[in-house]
């Protein structure tokens, strides 16, 4: 789970996913603490295909309010996931909107796309960074402006476990990313 200070209140929000009983896929999960670490509230969204996981991976605090990245399964696409950008409602995690990317257009073949991390921008944009599971993987960094449309994405077989953390270089607006790699050496 992931897990943010919500300086309103003195609480904290958690992100992730929950597997419903008997063996049943994963759905999304928020759950939000009060400042002495009990629960306010909890919600699972199911609002996905049920038969296949859905997950959030991470949460960022702007002047516009709470957003979450993950990968949900609709129904609209040929592929098995989508990268999830959500605006959610701190009171009860309902989600106030959504916005949801996929590369199937880029790659001409169906992809599971993971949002993994999210950057919050100061000109109200977003920095989603993640992994698309095609053959090879890859890892990706997606720019979002602050009307949630892409401003570009760059991908790269180095990272192909995905891109798990990334910060900003304030001299240059750069970005610095890490992910994992499979690398296999021969015997």
């Amino acid at each position: 789970m992931s897990m943010i200070h919500t300086p309103e209140d003195g609480g904290y929000l958690l992100v992730g996913w929950i597997s419903l009983p008997f063996g049943a896929y994963y759905r999304p999960y928020l759950v939000k603490l009060n400042a002495n670490g009990e629960k306010q509230w909890e919600k699972i969204i199911n609002d996905y295909n049920p038969n296949l996981d859905s997950r959030l991976y991470d949460v960022v605090h702007t002047n516009e309010g709470y957003f979450v990245t993950g990968t949900i399964n609709t129904n609209s696409h040929t592929n098995v996931g989508d990268i999830l950008l959500a605006q959610i409602n701190i009171t009860d995690g309902s989600f106030i909107q959504q916005w949801v990317y996929n590369f199937d257009d880029y790659y001409g073949s169906s992809t599971l796309d993971w949002g993994i991390n999210l950057m919050a921008l100061a000109d109200g944009g977003f920095i989603i960074g993640g992994k698309k599971e095609t053959v090879p993987q890859y890892g990706y960094v997606l720019r979002l402006n602050s009307n949630k449309q892409i401003v570009w994405f760059n991908d790269s077989t180095t990272f192909d476990c995905g891109v798990w953390g990334m910060v900003q270089v304030p001299t240059d607006s750069s970005f610095v990313t890490t992910g994992c790699a499979t690398v296999l050496y021969p015997r």
